[in-house]
């Protein structure tokens, strides 16, 4: 690999969502298109390799035969038809006088099927723009989990930090409490999961580059098969030699880093986690395959594909990697309690006091609108990871990488978790409300609170807890 590659290869940054040059570029590209044109122009290039080994010479539109001078007389040369610039039709015996009119209609025929079986399976892939509109999708629904109003124009912080205030301005050691230790709690467990679905979103663009990266390299194979079959032909069957390459490419999950520093602080979730992913791109360069034959060609060629294949499936099987241990991490923070704040045990320090002074108005507001409120959008937010479209986004042929939708399987569960977790911090928003309701009921009737009031707005909100996350 040169200097050049290898600096190109190493700038690729997983985190740059908007991806690099080469993937702007390959997005572009109508693969599939592409792609025909190339197998019409091998299937051609190929007949006239096959037809330059049995000693036919390409003229034009025809191939021609100069057959040895018979009993001292010419012998009227032998024409077959080419097959046409979409590599279809030709083999037809053209010579007037040659006897036994030779057919190739069905040996071209059967040229074809070789190529079409050996690269069929390379034909489709989704679209650069379905890739991008995944990669948007799941980097705007990261965005949406962001707690602070600083980084976030939707709704939830404004909600979560009004909620916050109505309760603090109480005088009240419950509501401080529940200010503190519960409503408190679900900023810092949703920037745990922006940063998941912000890891989330580094494997999409990921996984496009890796797919962008396999169209290209197919396509880069096609040309050189194609090459390869001009320079025999053009060389009447010289021995030649095709060279071709793909990319490799090596993902490394560092999960130690994921989801790290000081959540109480306003920072960007991608610059915590932007060393979690690395991958490592190198180019694979095939040592040169002797040709002594057309099919030398189209058996490089298979073997060409094969290896593209397997940096294919190795991508996916990395990227799969990722996702899982997403997973696993979203499962150590929530044995923890840091992505949830149901089941959590009250600050030890006991009190009781009768000097409270609530604005009921305000507590009543609390409970019955902005906690549902802020339940409600949770499960909005929830609900959009039912459109990041991985597996069309992401699909192609089923017979490489790990099947049509290449991770989808392992995606879907960390997916679903993270889904969980919301949902149980919109039950946990449910469940305060209901102890608040109880909490103003309470007071009312004895005129003080105690230790015990917590207590119970903490069995309340427990109570409330109906989904339990699975992370594998």
């Amino acid at each position: 690999m040169t200097d050049t590659q290898e600096q190109t290869m190493v700038a690729y940054n997983p985190f740059e969502l908007a991806g690099n040059s080469f993937d702007l570029e390959e997005a572009s590209i109508d693969h599939t298109a592409e792609f025909d044109k190339l197998v019409k122009e091998l299937k051609r290039a190929y007949c006239d390799a096959y037809m330059t080994s049995i000693n036919y010479v390409v003229a034009g539109e025809e191939y021609v035969e100069y057959p040895r001078h018979t009993h001292g007389f010419p012998t009227e040369p032998r024409t077959i038809t080419r097959p046409t610039d979409d590599g279809e039709g030709g083999g037809t015996c053209t010579s007037a006088q040659t006897v036994g009119k030779t057919s190739f209609t069905t040996t071209f025929n059967d040229l074809r099927s070789q190529i079409d079986a050996i690269v069929g399976s390379y034909r489709y892939f989704a679209t650069g723009k379905e890739m991008e509109q995944a990669c948007d999708h799941s980097n705007l629904w990261a965005r949406s989990l962001h707690p602070y109003k600083q980084e976030n124009d939707t709704a939830i912080p404004y909600w979560l930090e009004l909620i916050g205030h109505d309760l603090d301005k109480q005088e009240s050691l419950t509501l401080d409490r529940v200010a503190a230790e519960m409503v408190g709690k679900i900023q810092p467990a949703l920037s745990y999961l922006q940063d998941a679905t912000y890891a989330l979103t580094s494997l999409y663009v990921t996984t496009r580059h890796a797919l962008l990266i396999t169209r290209s390299d197919v396509r880069k194979a096609l040309r050189s098969a194609i090459s390869a079959c001009d320079t025999y032909t053009n060389s009447r069957g010289t021995i030649s030699f095709l060279h071709a390459s793909s990319t490799i490419l090596r993902i490394t999950n560092k999960v130690e880093n994921l989801m790290k520093g000081d959540l109480t602080t306003i920072a960007d979730s991608i610059d915590r986690i932007a060393d979690w992913l690395t991958v490592d791109e190198e180019e694979d360069w095939f040592n040169y395959s002797l040709i002594l034959s057309p099919t030398d060609i189209i058996n490089s060629l298979k073997k060409s594909l094969d290896k593209i294949n397997t940096h294919l499936t190795s991508a996916e099987t990395g990227i799969g990697s990722g996702f899982t241990k997403i997973a696993d991490k979203l499962s150590e923070c929530n044995d923890k309690g840091t992505i949830r704040i149901d089941n959590q045990s009250a600050s030890s320090d006991k009190y009781s006091s009768n000097n409270i002074e609530i604005n009921w108005t305000n507590l009543k507001n609390t409970y019955d609108h902005n906690l549902p409120h802020v339940a409600e959008l949770l499960r909005e937010v929830k609900n959009e990871a039912y459109y990041t479209r991985y597996p069309s986004a992401f699909s192609h042929s089923s017979a490489i990488g790990l099947g049509t939708s290449g991770a989808w399987p392992k995606l879907v569960i960390t997916l679903n978790s993270i889904q969980d977790c919301i949902e149980r911090l919109a039950e946990s928003c449910e469940g305060i409300a209901a102890g608040l309701r109880d909490f103003e009921a309470d007071t009312k009737a004895t005129e003080t609170e105690s230790y015990e009031d917590l207590s119970k707005i903490r069995r309340t909100l427990d109570r409330y807890i109906t989904v339990k996350p699975r992370f594998s």
